[in-house]
């Protein structure tokens, strides 16, 4: 095998690996739809971040603490029968 050879594999084996995470990124949304409330939207990139999406944002040390408190409110909250 040549090293273009070669070369060609990688890409190939590269373009595979991406289709099979997207098609289950697909899927995982498809799955998890029936679940979110009615008329929110949310793509598939949002659910599962891919190296290839671009850089990841970086949340600050407060909207960490914002963001769990709003999701344990929401569960507190689902748990009251």
């Amino acid at each position: 095998m040549s090293w273009m050879e070669f070369g060609a594999a990688v890409r190939a084996y590269d373009h595979s690996e991406r289709i099979y995470w997207e098609r289950h990124r697909v899927l995982f949304k498809r799955l998890i739809e029936p679940h979110i409330a009615k008329g929110a939207h949310v793509s598939p990139k949002d659910m599962i971040r891919l190296p290839w999406d671009g850089p990841i944002e970086r949340m600050s040390i407060e909207e960490v603490q914002a963001d769990i408190e709003r999701k344990m409110k929401a569960w507190q909250a689902s748990q009251r029968f």
